[in-house]
């Protein structure tokens, strides 16, 4: 599998991104393709190399460590990244998926020219 090549860091202005708009048909084709123009895009198109990608090697290319990723919204091709904020080479966002019950917290980070994964969490659920 090819290693995904990704994302400079671009206008920071709130967003929500649907990834099933902006998924790739593949690693390749996303390096090939132009970069996104906000966080959220960026985060979106992490996530959506982070799906295709088939073994571990692939994921760890999309990762800044070892990531532990719970199932949940960012695995749905419906997933739609909402910016939470930008810390300046750090972003936060919340991802939903209308196919996928809960909420998941994700921070990126900007390292050597592209943006990587940091962390995935599960948001907790307000009492009903």
């Amino acid at each position: 599998t090819a290693t995904p090549s990704i994302l400079t860091p671009a206008d920071p202005t709130p967003t929500a991104i649907s990834t099933a708009e902006s998924a790739p048909t593949s690693p390749s084709a996303a390096a090939a393709s132009v970069g996104p123009t906000t966080a959220a895009e960026a985060v979106a198109a992490l996530l959506a190399l982070r799906r295709e990608c088939g073994d571990e090697s692939c994921r760890a290319a999309v990762t800044a460590s070892a990531v532990d990723v719970p199932h949940g919204p960012v695995d749905a091709s419906d997933a739609v990244v909402e910016l939470i904020d930008d810390y300046g080479g750090v972003v936060a966002v919340r991802v939903t998926a209308a196919s996928v019950a809960g909420v998941q917290l994700v921070t990126a980070v900007y390292d050597r020219q592209r943006w990587l994964l940091r962390s995935v969490v599960d948001a907790p659920q307000e009492p009903a």
